[in-house]
């Protein structure tokens, strides 16, 4: 398996299917405040839109979603963003700014500002199908 460089935490060519995007993906869990948490942001050119969410997962159970959506033509895959939700590359393939503001699905106020650090380099792998 390969470890991959930080080209790879950057944007790739947009390939002509209509469900291609460009996607970034961050799952973490911090023990101090057991709190986990998955975020994503996807942008697709080609329909085009761009969408994302922050899911938290409450200590005292249960969780939290902040999601938005856009139809809005063109993103930058640099500092993606979308509705209060946002994502910032500090370090490529180490260290992400993930944060969000609103009323969460679940009719809850949110606001969350994390930071993503990578444990370990990112491993690459080779889909056959």
């Amino acid at each position: 398996m390969p470890i991959l460089d930080a080209s790879h935490d950057f944007g790739h060519p947009i390939e002509s299917s209509p469900d291609w995007s460009e996607s970034y993906y961050f799952n973490g869990y911090d023990p101090d405040l057991a709190l986990g948490f998955f975020a994503r942001i996807a942008i697709r050119p080609n329909t085009p839109s761009i969408d994302g969410f922050i899911s938290l997962y409450l200590a005292e159970g249960g969780g939290v979603r902040l999601s938005a959506s856009s139809t809005a033509a063109g993103c930058d895959t640099n500092l993606p963003s979308v509705g209060g939700l946002s994502f910032e590359r500090v370090e490529a393939m180490q260290r992400w700014r993930v944060a969000g503001e609103g009323v969460s699905d679940e009719g809850r106020r949110v606001a969350v500002d994390l930071m993503f650090e990578a444990l370990i380099p990112a491993i690459g792998a080779k889909a056959t199908f």
